[in-house]
């Protein structure tokens, strides 16, 4: 018994030292803020940081917590996305680059960045969980060369950029990650020459499920590019992208459910639900089927 009590006192001691040297967060950033260890929004953060991230990761195996924040760049969709009259995507909310095993959690909101709200690039195992990513003017969060993460509990609302393939996640040449029970909605803009998406697997992403997410409202729902390979697209709510008020007042518009430009084959669509599908006609089963409607019990 005396030994069960030393061992609880050990353990107590032992997580009011790690508290004590958490980083506490809030007010306003004016440069970009290193974070090496675990560290905290205690109250929301206003970003004025120019041509930087707001905040970087420089150490693995460390996370940093939402509490219920909100962090805020300079952007704001659809104006307010130029710096110094042109368009940037250096100005990023939280910027995590060659680290391992880390996590970005909620609930919290990050928000109004000109660049991508959340950027992860050549890391393995980042989580990313229950946050609001909403009117950046590029991807709610991109990846890029992310490879064995996870993305969940995400609402990605209000992203995107006329000037680029951009929208609520975007998974450029990034593998193995599992995005699951996300939310992306309004994200894109109704212009021909750019794909915006809901959620997209661009470059050679490969390996990477995609399950159970709800796309809708987007200028395009799922969207594939021409490499990604050996992607499973399973059990998502694809619905109602874009939105009516797009085709109806964009002459010629052209968005789908899932817009797919790889070959036949190439990736696993099952039981998703879905209205429209551009690609190869040829994919069997269908990627899209019809909701099943639940019956009355007897």
């Amino acid at each position: 018994m005396k030994n069960q009590t030393i061992a609880r006192a050990a353990v107590c001691i032992t997580a009011m030292f790690a508290s004590a040297h958490a980083m506490d967060i809030q007010g306003t950033i004016t440069s970009t803020l290193t974070i090496t260890e675990n560290s905290q929004l205690v109250g929301a953060v206003t970003c004025t940081v120019q041509g930087a991230a707001c905040i970087a990761f420089g150490a693995s195996n460390i996370n940093l917590h939402l509490n219920g924040f909100t962090m805020t760049g300079q952007g704001n969709p659809p104006s307010g996305c130029l710096a110094g009259g042109t368009a940037t995507n250096v100005e990023r909310g939280v910027v995590v680059i060659g680290q391992n095993n880390v996590e970005i959690d909620g609930p919290g909101v990050i928000q109004g960045f000109r660049g991508w709200g959340i950027f992860l690039n050549a890391t393995t195992n980042a989580r990313v969980r229950h946050l609001t990513l909403r009117s950046n003017c590029l991807s709610g969060i991109q990846l890029g060369a992310a490879n064995q993460g996870e993305l969940e509990g995400l609402v990605c609302v209000r992203n995107g950029s006329p000037e680029a393939a951009c929208g609520g996640i975007c998974i450029a040449s990034s593998n193995d990650n599992r995005v699951h029970g996300n939310l992306t909605s309004g994200n894109g803009y109704g212009v021909m020459n750019v794909v915006n998406f809901g959620i997209a697997l661009e470059g050679a992403a490969s390996g990477n499920v995609l399950e159970g997410n709800t796309v809708v409202g987007n200028t395009n729902g799922v969207f594939l590019q021409p490499a990604a390979a050996n992607n499973v697209i399973t059990r998502n709510r694809i619905e109602g992208n874009p939105a009516i008020a797009i085709p109806a007042s964009v002459a010629g518009f052209l968005g789908f459910d899932i817009r797919n430009q790889a070959p036949d084959g190439a990736n696993t669509f099952r039981n998703n639900v879905c209205a429209t599908f551009s690609g190869d006609s040829s994919i069997n089963p269908a990627p899209c089927s019809a909701p099943q409607l639940a019956q009355p019990q007897q």
